[in-house]
């Protein structure tokens, strides 16, 4: 039993507001009025729309989440650190294929290469000549004669060999010079004529065929020469008679 007059709210005391709206007693908020935190930004209402914003990562969290050894790491970021790791792998083999030269280039390359070769020998620049020439490089002269070996193998080898030729000249030439790239594009034909005058005052003339074949790098791995053994004989038998 309910004592004294029953009250009503002051809600209907006030009467409606225009809108539709209820106006609340002074002192009173009004029911479902959204309430304001520190700063003065809304704050989320009870229930379904009170459940915590979601946290962004912070670079902490990111740390964690590249870190492989982490003890905690779980399972949802353990798969995705491999899906990481598997692009990382795709874009490495990616990155090797297009640093690969197509059989154009070499073919370009190597032709330049062999250009140099002729310049800097021409010059007796045989220090920076030798630098054209892999570290196990091998020469082959099936017609070397006069004490000339005819196989060499390593670069210092090939080195000592042309310095000491290289000294016995004053003056050397290579005319009509052919470079020919062939189907494998790491194997160049070249035909050339040597001409030079030593420094005894005897000249010397050949004519030479060799077949160059370079490595990855384009470097001189293997060439096998060919010159006309007369010339080098007479060559030799002229400096038998000076002596």
């Amino acid at each position: 039993m309910l004592l004294g007059k029953p009250r009503l709210p002051g809600f209907l005391l006030m009467g409606p507001l225009p809108g539709g709206n209820c106006r609340a007693r002074p002192g009173e908020k009004r029911a479902g009025a959204r309430r304001t935190s520190v700063g003065g930004r809304p704050e989320r209402r009870q229930g379904r729309l009170n459940t915590p914003a979601r946290k962004t990562r912070s670079s902490a969290d990111l740390t964690e989440y590249g870190n492989p050894g982490h003890p905690f790491l779980p399972v949802r970021r353990a798969g995705a650190l491999h899906s990481t790791h598997l692009l990382c792998d795709l874009f490495r083999k990616v990155r090797e294929m297009s640093s690969e030269l197509s059989g154009d280039d070499r073919r370009a390359r190597n032709a330049a290469t062999l250009e140099t070769y002729f310049e800097r020998l021409a010059a007796l620049d045989v220090d920076s000549w030798i630098e054209l020439w892999a570290e196990g490089c091998v020469q082959v002269m099936p017609f070397a004669a006069g004490g000339v070996p005819d196989r060499v193998e390593g670069r210092d080898q090939v080195w000592d060999l042309y310095r000491g030729m290289a000294e016995d000249y004053a003056e050397l030439a290579f005319d009509d010079v052919e470079i020919l790239p062939l189907d494998d594009p790491d194997k160049v034909l070249a035909l050339w004529r040597p001409r030079g005058r030593m420094t005894d005052g005897r000249a010397y003339a050949n004519e030479n065929v060799g077949l160059f074949e370079f490595d990855a790098d384009g470097r001189i791995a293997m060439f096998t020469e060919y010159f006309h053994p007369v010339y080098v004989a007479q060559a030799f038998a002229a400096e038998g008679a000076r002596s």
